[in-house]
């Protein structure tokens, strides 16, 4: 029940910086990556948000999609490179 009161409470969105250090990249690269489109963002004003939604679905694991596909970054093996 606390969960369910938790995932509530959680926000909608994340910064573009806290959203650098999930995926473990630098801030840049998280900014080009949703400039580009490739990372999905909201614009509030001056603010970059990046739905949480929108990050579940990109990391969702699928079977015709790598995640580096899904940035733009197609690599032969399972690591990306940048």
């Amino acid at each position: 029940m606390d969960e369910a009161k938790n995932e509530d409470r959680e926000r909608l969105t994340l910064t573009v910086d806290e959203v650098a250090a999930l995926l473990g990249i630098s801030r840049g690269l998280a900014y080009e990556l949703a400039r580009r489109g490739k990372l999905p963002a909201l614009r509030l004003g001056r603010r970059l948000l990046i739905p949480r939604s929108a990050l579940k679905d990109l990391l969702s694991p699928r079977k015709d999609h790598r995640i580096e596909s899904q940035l733009g970054l197609d690599r032969p093996s399972s690591t990306i490179n940048i």
